[in-house]
């Protein structure tokens, strides 16, 4: 007996209104914001190399904010299953922000550790 679950079971098709990622756009902001305004304040190529912990820091929240949807998001599918519902699949929004937020935290991690190189130490 197979324990593994088909490839194809159904899904309803959700589509999420942009509204509800509010705090991730907010740790995206201050993510990219932190070291683009640090460069413009002090030019400093130290400081800015410093400034990728923060924007890896804000990443990593809006990671965590994400991740907080999805466990929501799978609880309820379990009882959807469990009252015999279709259970909602995940939107492109949901995909599209994890792609963004990955990206940003590797830039943020690249900054980290060659920002004070490639900006002229």
């Amino acid at each position: 007996m197979d324990s593994q679950p088909p490839d194809n079971y159904p899904v309803v098709n959700t589509s999420v209104h942009i509204k509800e990622y509010w705090l991730v756009f907010v740790f995206l902001g201050f993510s990219v914001s932190t070291p683009t305004l640090i460069w413009f304040i002090t030019h400093s190529p130290v400081l800015f190399g410093r400034s990728g912990s923060l924007m890896v820091l804000f990443a990593a929240a809006a990671e965590f904010t994400l991740v907080n949807n999805a466990n929501k998001k799978h609880i309820l599918n379990a009882c959807r299953a469990k009252a015999d519902q279709t259970p909602w699949d995940f939107s492109r929004q949901d995909s599209m922000f994890s792609f963004i937020v990955f990206t940003f935290a590797l830039v943020g991690t690249f900054i980290w550790g060659f920002g004070d190189f490639v900006m002229g130490r």
